[in-house]
């Protein structure tokens, strides 16, 4: 009863409620009314050359309340290339879920602490998730509106 069925054009969810339903075909159903207006998880993930480099960045990003949670996995093979050559390097992946509007802040931090020359720093939306988990999310995290969060 009441309840507003809404289709994003790029088919994200966009967490315009506490409450969120996902439909197979793309639609969502919302529920109880936000106060943080529309707000889309995204999983952010970056790699790192070390173990103790990776819990940094987990560390720093949950304890700035820019991330709900980061989980290190590894070790991992990656295989690239690099000013022309083809390297293998041992890496660990941290997969960070966030919201849309902390991405700027969430890649900043990154940049600030991470090692490489050119890190790994890529996004992805979260098109459906259990409703609790994502008001988990957004729960743990705070929106960083100074940089274009909304």
């Amino acid at each position: 009863m009441g309840a507003s069925v809404y289709r994003h054009p790029e088919r994200r969810l966009i967490m315009k409620n506490r409450e969120v339903e996902c439909i197979s075909n793309g639609f969502r159903k919302y529920k109880k009314a936000s106060n943080m207006g529309n707000v889309m998880i995204i999983q952010v993930v970056t790699v790192t050359g070390t173990r103790e480099e990776a819990d940094r960045i987990a560390s720093v990003l949950v304890e700035r309340r820019l991330a709900a949670c980061v989980q290190v996995g590894g070790p991992i093979t990656s295989t690239y290339r690099w000013k022309g050559k083809v390297e293998t390097a041992e890496e660990w992946c941290c997969s960070i879920k966030t919201l849309e509007g902390n991405y700027r802040a969430v890649e900043d931090a990154i940049r600030e602490l991470h090692s490489y020359e050119l890190p790994e720093i890529q996004a992805f939306p979260v098109m459906c998730a259990l409703p609790a988990f994502a008001e988990w999310i957004m729960a743990s995290v705070s929106l960083d509106t100074s940089r274009g969060g909304k």
